[in-house]
């Protein structure tokens, strides 16, 4: 993140519950939030997303040909050529482009949401701006992983295996749970 707030402007095509698509997202970016603002019939309406709750991001893109350059081109082709030129004016007129998809996996209401945005000329730039900013949360979740660590640590230490039928026991367990047998001390 730049030295300001990004803020982005995109069409929003789904995936939240509760918010019907199409709308119109404001998408703003701060330190350690982002903020997506979004107008209902009567209401403002405010979502906020801490880095942790980004779960994925992708960019999925699109091939399409434009069928009205398509056709300009088969009419100017055919004018000037005759038949096969209208061919070749449609090949050429009708050019290949590429539109970016946009979705985001959130964690929003208890539920996992994967919200999609409609292509736009700053898909690209907003894309790496969820990049960046979901990327905060790793040191989150090393964190958490790390305690999660230290408590398998904690409960392996604090168990030990029955001699006489390897079940995992309590390490103070003077009495197998699993077959009754007194334990040597």
């Amino acid at each position: 993140m730049g030295l300001f707030n990004p803020t982005f402007y995109e069409k929003y095509q789904g995936g939240l519950p509760k918010v019907k698509a199409p709308k119109d997202f404001k998408i703003k970016f701060k330190k350690d939030e982002m903020i997506i603002n979004y107008t209902t019939f009567l209401a403002r309406k405010v979502i906020t997303f801490k880095p942790e709750q980004i779960l994925e991001v992708s960019l999925n893109q699109q091939n399409f040909r434009s069928g009205g350059n398509a056709a300009v081109g088969a009419i100017v082709g055919g004018a000037l050529t005759g038949g096969l030129g209208l061919i070749a004016g449609a090949a050429i007129g009708g050019k290949r482009q590429i539109e970016n998809k946009l979705h985001f996996a959130v964690e929003y209401q208890g539920q996992n949401c994967n919200i999609i945005l409609s292509p736009s000329k700053k898909t690209q730039k907003l894309f790496n701006e969820l990049v960046d900013f979901a990327s905060k949360a790793a040191p989150i979740q090393q964190q958490i992983q790390s305690k999660q660590t230290n408590l398998i640590e904690e409960q392996q230490n604090d168990t030990k295996e029955c001699p006489f039928c390897a079940e995992t026991i309590k390490a103070k367990a003077i009495v197998c749970k699993h077959c009754g047998r007194d334990l040597p001390s």
